[in-house]
């Protein structure tokens, strides 16, 4: 998404480096081609093991990306609607 701006609002980190929870809070802002504005928020979960990545859990408005995907689509970005990268 074109413009779009991420903001950190909050970071936890619990555990050790075996074993570690990384907890960020996050807003996201963009003004989309059709001029409207897009906003979200979500958080994410992040578990490391021994300091690789090993999963993240993503929470946000998924309808809000949904909605926006379209708009942009509708505007003339059509890679907005293309399918999910799986690899």
């Amino acid at each position: 998404m074109p413009g779009l701006t991420l903001t950190v609002t909050d970071v936890w980190v619990a555990g050790g480096l075996r074993r570690t929870t990384v907890i960020v809070r996050w807003k996201a802002a963009a003004t989309l081609l059709d001029g409207l504005p897009y906003d979200n928020h979500g958080v994410h979960v992040i578990q490391l093991r021994n300091r690789k990545v090993i999963s993240i859990e993503v929470d946000e408005d998924s309808q809000a990306v949904a909605c926006a995907l379209e708009r942009q689509a509708r505007s003339g970005l059509t890679e907005a609607l293309s399918a999910p990268i799986t690899s």
